[in-house]
């Protein structure tokens, strides 16, 4: 929550689309998709659209060469889906 309270997912958003080392962006979506697991209700994530980056992500083959990363994609968006989707209708 301090990440996000901070203002750490946009930093961390640029570092997934834009980081120079592939290992920079895989821990930047590491820590983005545990982050919106925990904490999915956040509406810093959604005002940073999350759900768009760990959706662009899951279709970059770059990005989900490791099962557990894929799969820790997938449970996080579907999370942040739930989550998201409530908000939207209240």
């Amino acid at each position: 929550k301090a990440i996000i309270s901070f203002g750490g997912a946009k930093h961390l958003v640029q570092l997934v689309y834009l980081g120079e080392q592939p290992a920079v962006q895989h821990s930047a979506l590491v820590l983005l998709s545990y982050i919106a697991l925990h904490v999915p209700d956040s509406e810093e994530l959604a005002r940073a659209e999350i759900l768009g980056v760990l959706e662009w992500a899951s279709k970059q083959p770059n990005m989900t060469q490791h099962e557990t990363i894929e799969a820790l994609l997938q449970e996080s968006k579907s999370r942040l889906e739930l989550y998201q989707s409530r908000g939207s209708r209240g």
